[in-house]
């Protein structure tokens, strides 16, 4: 796994002849697999297959080669990576909250993380967006991938991203309270619109395609996933769900594994600023008129730098070393305690997730197929 400026790194000295040269070892050897849907008979479905092979003219790959894309698993903790948003003019930040549970295969995990999703969407929206009115884009909902599953709560504002972060952690409190206090007819009415939504057949061809060609790209081949869960589902209860929440998502829970993503605005805004104003309280300074109109327009971490100084030439060293450490903490704040904030050897401290496997009833489809 390879961050983006990592593989931008690897490109950089790429030349067009080393590409060019490359290409045609990409299908030196391959493994091919096909998914034919629609009014076809078997014989000439195998026929589009073997002209494609032949086409390809490549060697197979041995069965140790056929690797599927597995993720990396966060550790236990509560975890922060902060990156820059790269737009200069864009005022807002935004906040990913990834809370991992397990792995996706495990039927048990996956169905309560659906079924949080669906009691949990509607009041994170009214809470973080119509109540707080941190930002348009608000979305509470699970995440998953080949091995691993996720709740996640992902919020777009123009408050600063730790002030975000503090209050989707306030809403996991609130939604907590929610959860115990709903009624097992409003429980029980959410359940089956979950349970509904899973039986649904495909509206077109083009999303039943779409839903076989997830299960095969997986490498699960699990095509009757969505009638499984759904009797599942059908059987958790309000007490299975708070049992899940508390061990899993609340902030003292013993499973918690928390990834907060903050992709933070150049443009410094209120929040941002108030440790600054709080310095400069301390310190008993007073800014000229202009400054302080200059701090009300969301200037950048170097505006404000310019801004201060011949301000800092002037004060005593004291208040000057006060002042500078404010105005440096607006480019990298202050982590709070108990949360780490990611760095290079993150990594290391992650596990690679359990690779994908064909479900034991794949083996006789495909027999009976035969």
């Amino acid at each position: 796994m390879f961050t983006p400026e990592e593989q931008l790194a690897a490109v950089a000295d790429l030349t067009a002849e080393e590409l060019q040269a490359w290409i045609p070892k990409v299908f030196e050897r391959s493994h091919v697999e096909a998914l034919v849907h629609g009014n076809i008979v078997k014989e000439d479905a195998l026929s589009m297959l073997r002209d494609t092979e032949k086409m390809l003219n490549a060697k197979p790959l041995s069965l140790e080669e056929r690797t599927t894309a597995r993720c990396l698993i966060p550790p236990t903790g509560n975890y922060v990576l902060r990156r820059p948003v790269q737009d200069p003019a864009q005022l807002n930040s935004a906040v990913i909250t990834l809370l991992y549970v397990g792995d996706d295969a495990d039927e048990a995990i996956r169905t309560r993380v659906a079924l949080l999703g669906q009691l949990a969407s509607e009041p994170a929206f009214d809470q973080l967006r119509t109540k707080e009115q941190l930002g348009y884009i608000v979305q509470a909902s699970p995440r998953a991938s080949i091995g691993f599953i996720a709740f996640q709560v992902i919020v777009q504002s123009e408050r600063d991203a730790d002030y975000i972060d503090s209050r989707i952690e306030n809403w996991f409190v609130l939604f907590k309270e929610h959860l115990e206090k709903m009624s097992e007819e409003e429980f029980a009415k959410q359940r089956q619109s979950l349970v509904n939504r899973r039986l649904e057949d495909a509206k077109n061809m083009n999303q039943e395609t779409s839903q076989y060609w997830g299960h095969v790209q997986s490498g699960y081949y699990d095509f009757g996933r969505k009638r499984r869960d759904a009797i599942a589902i059908g059987k958790l209860t309000k007490q299975d769900l708070i049992s899940f929440y508390s061990e899993y998502i609340q902030a003292s829970g013993s499973k918690r594994s928390k990834l907060s993503v903050h992709m933070r605005s150049a443009r410094l805004n209120v929040d941002m600023l108030e440790s600054l104003q709080a310095t400069l309280k301390e310190q008993s300074i007073e800014l000229p008129e202009e400054v302080q109109a200059s701090l009300k327009t969301n200037p950048t971490y170097e505006e404000v730098t310019s801004l201060f100084t011949p301000i800092l030439a002037s004060m005593s060293e004291e208040k000057k070393q006060a002042v500078q450490a404010a105005i440096e903490r607006l480019q990298k704040p202050e982590v709070k305690e108990g949360v780490q904030e990611i760095d290079s050897s993150f990594r290391d401290k992650m596990q690679l997730g359990p690779a994908s496997r064909p479900i034991d009833e794949f083996e006789q489809w495909k027999q009976a197929a035969q």
